[in-house]
């Protein structure tokens, strides 16, 4: 066994995986919160208009709930961001690679990692004894190294299922988001001229529910950062890939690449959990089957 491979286990990498799982999940939930809100927001407008209420209570309401909308959508970012700094640091430490963070932000990244430990301790054992593949998966054997090659094609392979994993994700996602867009955005249509209602009122309804329709664009132009970053490590890959030997790869090439995937997780695009539970064990089957192909 190598290093990376070993020294993915030990408990304060362990700790720090943990970490940044209950970050992404935390992020998650204020993102699904932020979300049901808006869409609640969307019902509370409808009855309004359909009971053409105008109340002064109403539009404090409806004040509430866009201010919880940003709230949410604020709380999702510093938690995504703290998952992404805890991501970033693992992969310092395992890749033994410049450290890119100040002591202070590290401290408390530390410092949050026993403070997690502590309040969930059922849900850490399981994940550190768990692995990708079990059910549910867990943080054991983060990277699945399936040769004993030099330090740096061993970096190279724990950076290639870094994209390749939140590629597929994210891939699937995108177009799961914007096909539901598009059809409520063609159901919304439908309505409208069904009604007879005027683009001045479509428009205004629009408006009235500018938290939903902000969230939804935010989103796809989210996504569509994500896919850009993944496209960019992805041509960082297949640019090695052409050398046909990985012994020669340089610092540079690994710099270059542990950048884009560093960008790629600060964005806040973030897969449902339903999602991640449901596609894991078959991604990590699929990954796993790939790499015996390649060793044959």
């Amino acid at each position: 066994m190598n290093n990376i491979e070993i020294r993915q286990n030990d408990k304060d990498i362990l700790d720090l995986l943990f970490l940044q799982r209950k970050m992404y999940d935390s992020s998650k939930m204020c993102w699904r919160l932020g979300w049901f809100i808006a869409i609640t927001l969307v019902i509370v407008n409808i009855i309004c208009q359909v009971l053409n209420l105008n109340s002064d209570i109403i539009i404090f309401i409806v004040a509430v709930m866009n201010l919880g909308i940003i709230i949410f959508e604020s709380l999702a970012n510093r938690n995504q961001n703290i998952g992404a700094i805890t991501k970033g640091y693992i992969d310092n430490i395992l890749f033994e690679m410049n450290n890119i963070y100040n002591e202070h932000t590290l401290n408390r990244i530390r410092e949050l990692a026993i403070i997690y430990k502590d309040k969930y301790p059922k849900q850490y054992q399981v994940q550190i004894n768990n692995t990708g593949k079990d059910d549910p998966p867990g943080i054991r054997d983060w990277y699945i190294v399936s040769h004993g090659g030099n330090k740096k094609s061993i970096i190279y392979e724990c950076q290639k299922q870094n994209v390749w994993w939140n590629g597929k994700l994210s891939k699937l996602y995108l177009y799961i988001l914007i096909s539901t867009i598009v059809f409520f955005a063609v159901i919304s249509l439908f309505v409208f001229s069904v009604l007879n209602i005027s683009i001045r009122s479509a428009a205004l309804m629009y408006f009235a529910n500018f938290g939903i329709v902000v969230k939804a664009l935010k989103d796809v132009i989210s996504g569509y950062r994500y896919y850009s970053y993944y496209t960019k490590a992805n041509e960082d890959i297949m640019m090695i890939d052409k050398t046909l030997d990985e012994s020669i790869i340089t610092n540079s090439q690994i710099n270059i690449l542990q950048d884009n995937i560093n960008e790629i997780r600060k964005i806040q695009f973030l897969v449902p959990d339903f999602l991640h539970t449901l596609m894991s064990k078959k991604y990590h089957k699929l990954y796993c089957d790939c790499n015996l192909q390649v060793m044959k």
